[in-house]
């Protein structure tokens, strides 16, 4: 049975206007945090991640808890729920969120950095974000089983950031266990309420709260919200913060070519 997934269509065409899947279909689920040049002088970090999960688990896994814990503990299944306009929560919903990251099963995933972070000549943040949550989808990627047999990437839209995202992730094909399997991608309005999408947004509040406390000193605890997002599920969990980046002799090459992050917080 197929699934469709609503859309936009880029300016540039890249990006598809409605999605159709199989239930085998693994889907990524990506937004960001914070500015990519570090603008912010009062959150100076910046990051991509988000969750996953196979289409024919999605509802089970996510879209349906996710709406009935909205209608029990915040107003209603269908009230647009973002963690960066959550002000003043109360104990029980501050449970309910944690609850729901502790008992469904789906992959969460992130790469953070801060402005403390020094990039080489030719690279912007966005080039390492990218080139590390490529990682992080291959990571999760070579734990799955059964394998999928296509891929979804469905990012949230952002004025500033869809021509980058349409950039670095526009490929149609990935590799799984050797084996070639086509990619969709989608731009998705935050309008279109997909539960999901309002996860991944969770899920990079936590990931960057831990990078802005990261930022202000290395021998910080991490959270309750990020213990509850990336340590209750450790097979599907992969986030990284990085702190420095390791480049090969790029030769020919008109910039030089990422080889290595190395940050901590590493899962």
């Amino acid at each position: 049975m197929a699934t469709d997934v609503p859309t936009h269509i880029s300016d540039t065409g890249v990006f598809a206007e409605e999605l159709r899947i199989g239930p085998r279909c693994l889907i990524f689920f990506v937004d960001e945090t914070g500015h990519e040049d570090f603008a912010d002088p009062n959150y100076p970090v910046f990051g991509l991640g988000g969750c996953a999960v196979i289409s024919s688990a999605a509802d089970q896994s996510i879209n349906d808890s996710w709406r009935s814990m909205k209608a029990r503990f915040f107003g209603g299944s269908d009230v647009p729920l973002h963690a960066s306009a959550l002000k003043r929560p109360t104990a029980e919903q501050l449970e309910a969120l944690a609850r729901f990251f502790r008992d469904q099963q789906f992959a969460r995933f992130a790469v953070t950095m801060s402005k403390s972070l020094v990039l080489p000549v030719g690279l912007t943040p966005f080039d390492v974000a990218a080139k590390t949550l490529n990682n992080r989808f291959a990571d999760l990627l070579s734990r799955l089983s059964p394998e999928p047999n296509e891929v979804a990437f469905l990012h949230e839209a952002s004025d500033r950031c869809d021509r980058l995202v349409e950039r670095h992730f526009g490929g149609n094909a990935v590799s799984i266990a050797g084996r070639t399997v086509p990619v969709h991608k989608g731009l998705v309005r935050k309008s279109a309420g997909l539960p999901a999408l309002e996860v991944a947004d969770f899920v990079l509040h936590a990931a960057g709260r831990r990078a802005a406390q990261l930022h202000r000193s290395q021998a910080t605890n991490p959270g309750k919200d990020f213990f509850a997002v990336f340590y209750t599920n450790p097979t599907w969990n992969s986030y990284i913060h990085v702190t420095e980046v390791v480049l090969q002799d790029s030769g020919a090459e008109p910039s030089p070519l990422i080889t290595q992050m190395i940050g901590n917080d590493r899962i």
